[in-house]
């Protein structure tokens, strides 16, 4: 097993991409979502390297973040679309009202740019001041590379601050830039993402090629001779920090089960393991227990040889673990069915209850100390101690 230190994203996927130029026995590339493959499938195809992918269901195209980027592309591109400009009129930070953007668009004529229009009408001095700054950025965006005019867009035109508000998904954005990263020019943007879309949705790929690209689910029950786990990033594997002690019994069980989906992806390897980490900071938190990653640790090199027997004795002892806890599970799992509805139970904090309801390994019991039912992770209070039937 190796660990592979890279300072970025995109530093992952050169790598990557130097390794399919020469890849001559069987390498699976793994990960936990789709989208992490894209920036590497878009290489591939402009170097035109044969790979093969496991499962192709993708929705970043169609992800919000990615229409609305777009749309401020459409904007910049042609400044009269009235399709674009109301789709993202309100995301810009501006202040624009529906009102005012109805009117803009009513007032199109193609002489003036929509954004423009809209210094026509009775707003506000922020909103003045916002759009003409909005002005002056599309018409910067037609002479820039796609990767500057997309970081325009996520840094400098309100989008950032309305993806924050609404909670959006930062990684697609992360994603989407990498792919701009790759394109210069931006009328042709658009298009490749149409192009690289309809390519991964119905391309079957090489099925001789010995570069496999797999999400960490479609892998189970598979074996490759060389393994590389990508984007093990906190955020991504896992979704969330380590449970802490209020935690819920389902944030406990979320968390478990994304360390299991972790092991499954090291144990796809045959003979050769590699993990890449990103610092400090972004390393999953799995990783960083596999690698003994703390703080103040100086800097690995771009594929680490040291400390070998360390790190096998270590991933000696996560296997273990990982391996107990899956024979745990299963011992759990096979009492699942003494906890139908009716069954009369005592949990340690809650007492004596009766079992209302179990869907799977989550049962809702009426506890006689409680004036509302629980709903209860069997998989922990079983496992636990914390539950047993009378």
């Amino acid at each position: 097993m190796r660990q592979i230190d890279v300072k970025s994203r995109k530093a992952q996927y050169s790598y990557l991409l130097k390794l399919a130029k020469d890849c001559d026995r069987e390498t699976a590339i793994l990960y936990r979502n789709n989208e992490s493959a894209l920036p590497l499938i878009d290489a591939l195809e402009r170097e035109q390297i044969s790979y093969r992918m496991k499962s192709r269901e993708m929705t970043f195209f169609t992800h919000p973040v990615v229409t609305d980027v777009c749309d401020f592309i459409r904007l910049a591109l042609d400044p009269y679309n009235d399709d674009a400009f109301m789709n993202i009129y309100y995301k810009m930070g501006a202040g624009i009202s529906k009102v005012n953007a109805t009117k803009a668009v009513e007032m199109n004529r193609r002489k003036k740019p929509l954004i423009e229009l809209i210094d026509d009408l009775e707003i506000s001095p922020y909103t003045r001041k916002q759009c003409r700054a909005l002005a002056t950025h599309f018409i910067n965006m037609k002479g820039e590379s796609t990767g500057k005019a997309v970081y325009r867009i996520l840094n400098f035109m309100g989008y950032s601050a309305y993806m924050d508000e609404h909670g959006m998904d930062s990684g697609k954005s992360e994603i989407l830039q990498l792919l701009a990263n790759q394109e210069n020019d931006l009328h042709a943007f658009l298009p490749h993402l149409e192009s690289l879309h309809e390519t991964i949705a119905e391309t079957p790929g090489n099925a001789d090629s010995n570069l496999v690209l797999s999400t960490i689910h479609s892998s189970k029950g598979l074996e490759y001779d060389r393994v590389y786990m990508i984007d093990m990033l906190d955020g991504i594997l896992p979704s969330g920090p380590a449970p802490k002690k209020n935690a819920t019994d389902a944030e406990i069980s979320l968390y478990e089960e994304e360390r299991r989906l972790y092991y499954v992806a090291m144990t796809r390897a045959k003979n050769e393991l590699y993990i890449f980490t990103q610092g400090l900071v972004q390393t999953s938190a799995f990783s960083k227990k596999v690698f003994d990653i703390k703080p103040k640790q100086r800097a690995v090199g771009t594929n680490n040889r040291k400390n070998d027997v360390g790190v096998s004795k270590r991933l000696a002892s996560y296997a273990t673990g990982f391996a107990q806890s899956l024979e745990k599970k299963k011992e759990i799992e096979a009492r699942l069915s003494d906890y139908e509805a009716g069954v009369i139970v005592n949990h340690k904090k809650y007492g004596r209850g009766v079992v209302v309801d179990r869907t799977d390994s989550i049962a809702e019991i009426s506890f006689d100390s409680e004036s509302e039912t629980k709903k209860i992770s069997l998989e922990i209070a079983i496992g636990n101690g914390l539950l047993k039937t009378e």
